[in-house]
């Protein structure tokens, strides 16, 4: 049992782990990032699209007939709470509306331990949908990592405080897994297999219903939005790329 716990947990802190590498390529290489972002924007932009589509929504919907509208609610959420707060992933940090450094670091943070829950909810559904909700994780908190160091970074936090605020962004995606794992019911019996993990949850339903709503609007407003901005012939391949991606996954592992 601890051995399928601590390897899900594993695939939450290599997911999380690239908030890190996003800190140490704008920390390394600005100027090479600063010129390349966006192709790993688009990337991620596709890979979230079609994990919400192909992944999450289907099985949400399967589990409990109230998805779609969980969905939904979930993505108005967000807008609200980030047009409350105004947080946004902006990648060159020009955003005036940022409110800078703590507000930045609690609303990033928070979004972080959520993706680490629907990571551990989707190996609970399946060993496919979770990869693909963690590797779609891992591309979007890449720019998120590049995004959070300039924000602090701009926001006067000195560069050790600006990493060390950074890093705990990054364990929040484990924390999340592992409180994932712990504290929904039959998750860890399901990972062990002494329960069947495909068996209709309502709950389990609703919850990969708020994940496919946190990535279809991650995706919408916050990545798509810089592939305009920046706008290249080769992000559209890029963004059919992480889609395609996406889809390989699927029928290479099975649902």
């Amino acid at each position: 049992m601890l051995t399928g716990v601590m390897e899900v947990v594993g695939y939450g802190a290599v997911a999380g782990s690239a908030t890190l590498m996003g800190i140490g390529l704008v920390l390394k290489w600005e100027k090479w990032v600063s010129a390349r972002a966006v192709f790993f924007i688009s990337f991620a932009a596709g890979m979230l699209l079609a994990v919400a589509f192909l992944h999450l929504l289907p099985e949400a919907q399967a589990q409990n007939p109230r998805a779609l509208l969980y969905t939904l609610l979930t993505f108005l959420l967000f807008y609200a709470l980030e047009h409350l707060l105004m947080i946004h992933a902006c990648q060159e940090g020009d955003c005036p509306q940022h409110p800078m450094g703590w507000l930045a670091f609690w609303g990033i943070g928070l979004h972080s331990l959520l993706d680490g829950v629907i990571i551990g909810i989707g190996f609970r559904v399946g060993f496919s949908i979770g990869l693909a909700t963690a590797l779609a994780v891992f591309l979007h908190q890449l720019p998120v990592g590049m995004s959070l160091m300039t924000i602090l970074r701009h926001a006067g936090f000195g560069r050790r405080d600006a990493i060390l605020y950074s890093t705990v962004v990054a364990l929040a995606t484990p924390v999340g897994t592992l409180l994932a794992l712990w504290f929904l019911p039959g998750t860890i019996d399901a990972l062990a297999g002494a329960v069947e993990p495909r068996g209709a949850t309502p709950l389990y339903g609703a919850l990969l219903a708020v994940g496919a709503g946190s990535f279809l609007y991650v995706a919408a407003s916050d990545l798509i939005p810089e592939t305009h901005k920046n706008s290249r012939h080769a992000n559209i391949a890029f963004v059919a790329a992480g889609g395609l991606f996406s889809y390989l996954v699927e029928v290479l592992l099975g649902r």
